[in-house]
């Protein structure tokens, strides 16, 4: 009886502490993510408001530009982690336009961003039926 207690309460705090590190872990991970959206959110505020306030059309031009790229990047950055999407016929269209935008573009990012971009152009060629990849 005794050694049944003791596995029993070697089970129970093993069981317990697994459970409230993977608990913590997961608050802690969604915590790191949510300051990351809400600094990316941030950037994107002050940037927008600086082309505003200064009226300047040329600037405002490369904040969009900007928001072009950086919307591609996340996108094929988190595109595989999506279980099911279907593309719209208006996705299509969104996605064909920034190829087209792209291509005439005046350069690139950098090679490090680079195969997230390309990810990003081709998501809804990859993602055009409910798939699980």
């Amino acid at each position: 009886m005794k050694v049944f207690l003791w596995l029993l309460a070697i089970a129970v705090s093993g069981g317990l502490g697994f459970y409230l590190g993977i608990g913590q872990g997961a608050k802690t991970m969604a915590a790191i993510g949510t300051q990351a959206k809400v600094s990316d959110d941030l950037s994107t505020l002050r940037i927008s408001l600086n082309a505003l306030s200064k009226n300047d059309l040329d600037l405002a031009n490369r904040a969009h530009a900007s928001y072009v790229n950086s919307a591609l990047i996340k996108l094929g950055a988190e595109s595989p982690e999506l279980a099911y999407w279907r593309c719209s016929d208006r996705d299509r269209a969104v996605i064909a336009e920034a190829r087209t935008y792209i291509a005439s573009a005046p350069q690139l990012p950098n090679d490090l961003v680079l195969p997230f971009l390309t990810r990003g152009l081709t998501f809804c060629i990859t993602k055009s039926v409910y798939s699980s990849n």
